[in-house]
């Protein structure tokens, strides 16, 4: 038994996905086109998102209808994350957002998919916000294509500098993020420096204090003994006054 909440989402998704199919099935009909008028369409179809991919941007169109038999239509629902790691990704429908910015139809994201080192290439996904449906082109699809056709020369050489580029700037962002990283965990250690030396100083001048306030109440602080009081720094001893009260001297009666 499924529950009517799931069947609701399946019958929603499939709903979504009806432009998907449509473009599964126009990359069934591009094959039984001839290899001119193939290249013709996919250079139609395609040239929107290609202008946004600098190293793809003149490509021929002999290319072009190669890369469009090897684009993978994909449909994602909301909150969805899409975890294709070392992908180009076109944004054909929908909303989503990566790295706090909003991709909206067109968007491409993911151009630096051709660096061979795993660790250089940004591996932050893009989430759904709504139905969205994009066209993901894999490393290894790409790489098949560029070691299949030797004739697309100018593109391997375009390929190759933006690949050293990506590399570079992958380096230079990693470098100065550990740069950036030590340099907040000295400021760390110093504030804890800081703040260790501000409590002893301030433990030591607790007790400085406290010291004082005994020898001021129990003259431990009260110098040398001069006037040769027996109790230095204490009130003196209780002395009944003369001539009232209950005690009274010899003289005091005798007047």
């Amino acid at each position: 038994h499924v529950p009517q909440e799931l069947r609701q989402r399946c019958r929603m998704y499939f709903f979504q996905s009806r432009d998907n199919y449509r473009t599964i099935n126009y990359k069934v009909l591009e094959q039984c086109f001839s290899t001119t008028l193939r290249a013709e369409v996919a250079a139609s179809t395609n040239s929107a998102w290609l202008s946004k991919v600098w190293y793809l941007r003149d490509s021929p169109s002999s290319f072009t209808a190669e890369l469009s038999q090897t684009l993978s239509p994909m449909v994602f629902a909301p909150m969805e994350v899409l975890s294709l790691p070392f992908t180009l990704f076109i944004l054909r429908r929908g909303i989503a957002a990566r790295r706090g910015r909003v991709l909206a139809k067109g968007s491409v994201w993911g151009e630096d998919f051709i660096v061979e080192n795993d660790e250089l290439v940004d591996a932050v996904f893009a989430a759904a916000l709504t139905y969205v449906e994009i066209l993901a082109l894999s490393f290894q699809a790409f790489n098949a294509i560029m070691e299949d056709h030797a004739d697309f020369g100018d593109v391997e050489r375009n390929v190759n500098q933006a690949r050293v580029f990506y590399t570079v700037r992958a380096r230079l962002t990693q470098q100065g993020r550990d740069i950036l990283q030590k340099k907040r965990e000295e400021g760390k250690a110093k504030k804890r420096g800081m703040n260790l030396s501000r409590s002893v100083g301030n433990r030591g001048n607790l007790a400085v204090r406290t010291n004082t306030q005994k020898g001021q109440r129990f003259g431990a602080f009260a110098g040398p003994n001069v006037s040769g009081d027996p109790y230095p720094g204490s009130p003196p001893p209780y002395q009944p006054k003369r001539g009232r009260g209950r005690y009274r001297s010899a003289g005091d009666e005798a007047s």
